[in-house]
């Protein structure tokens, strides 16, 4: 989800010896160590993997509840007895707290764009003072990395409120005292509004990489370059999921007004469903990029003459349209060959 922020990313791990490409975008799974060594490393993983794990749950969910057996066999209030309750709510529940985890990596992430920079450079000057501080929060309004990361926790933190009153909300004691109005506004609404949160928060990251035109990396590929790129499919990937999971949300609205096979079930499959799928890929994408850019040779010129430098996008710039950057210049921008 998460986090094209990593297109962004120098995770300074470098590799002794070259090794296929195919071999290297694997090494998230089989070297998942070599990237823990670093903050920026550490988040950036937790992010892939929090957006990876929680759209995994989210789409067991979905799938369990599009089958007629599962959904015959629950019952309001039962306290947990049905298969429904545990492949449906109890993995919508986790899931949310998973995807909460890359939420906050992405957003970690948009607030130290230049942490490596500033690192290899106190390194240069030998050490001197003290080293660079890794910053787990910060306020950039100037930057788009940092809007996407705040919304993105905000629709989390909605969703989190959601699935966990759906879940509680089949106990007993909370099934036959919350009324039908505080059902509404604890889930149905949160989930709407967090669908909302999302879809903001994938078209600012999308701009990070587009510039003003957004719709250059929201439709189809306008450039060969695009279509070969992480950067650009991932926050295309975020992108549209979110659409499906802020389309969904808005169809909880009218549930009761739709026959629950097949329309409820259909639309549930479609948007949720296909909003998780995108998130699982991106998340999957985002370890690829990660894998890939740890194996590139890092730049050992002086800042000054790097071309444009990272903070832009942190926070340097007055605006948000001047901090854009030609999404050509990232060294992490793994091309798909």
């Amino acid at each position: 989800m998460l986090s094209a922020t990593m297109s962004r990313v120098q995770c300074n791990i470098s590799s002794a010896h070259t090794r296929p490409s195919t071999v290297v975008a694997f090494d998230w799974l089989l070297k998942p160590r070599k990237f823990l060594k670093t903050p920026q490393g550490t988040t950036a993983y937790v992010s892939a993997a929090g957006c990876f794990c929680g759209a995994i749950l989210f789409l067991i969910a979905v799938c369990a509840a599009c089958v007629p057996a599962v959904s015959a066999n629950f019952k309001a209030g039962d306290g947990l007895q049905s298969t429904y309750d545990w492949l449906v709510l109890f993995c919508s529940m986790l899931g949310s707290k998973f995807f909460g985890l890359g939420c906050a990596a992405s957003f970690i992430l948009g607030n130290n764009l230049d942490y490596t920079q500033q690192l290899d450079a106190w390194k240069a000057q030998g050490k001197l003072g003290h080293p660079p501080r890794y910053k787990w929060i910060g306020f950039h309004p100037d930057s788009c990395y940092w809007w996407g990361g705040v919304l993105y926790i905000l629709g989390n933190i909605q969703y989190n409120i959601a699935s966990t009153c759906a879940f509680a909300h089949n106990f007993p004691q909370q099934y036959e005292s919350w009324s039908a109005n505080t059902v509404k506004w604890l889930v149905t609404v949160m989930y709407t509004s967090g669908g909302a949160c999302y879809l903001l928060a994938g078209l600012f990251y999308v701009l990070t990489d587009t510039g003003p035109k957004f719709w250059k990396g929201v439709l189809v590929p306008t450039q060969k370059r695009d279509g070969r790129r992480l950067t650009w499919w991932i926050n295309w990937l975020n992108f549209w999921g979110a659409v499906m999971y802020c389309i969904g949300g808005v169809f909880m609205n009218y549930r009761s007004r739709l026959p629950y096979h097949p329309a409820y079930q259909i639309e549930n499959a479609v948007n949720e469903g296909g909003g998780s799928l995108c998130y699982a890929i991106s998340g999957l994408l985002c370890w690829f990029q990660l894998s890939l850019s740890a194996n590139e040779p890092s730049d050992d010129r002086p800042l000054a003459q790097q071309g444009t430098s990272q903070t832009a996008q942190y926070g340097a710039s007055p605006n948000i349209q001047e901090g854009f950057q030609d999404p050509g210049n990232s060294t992490a921008d793994i091309q798909i060959v």
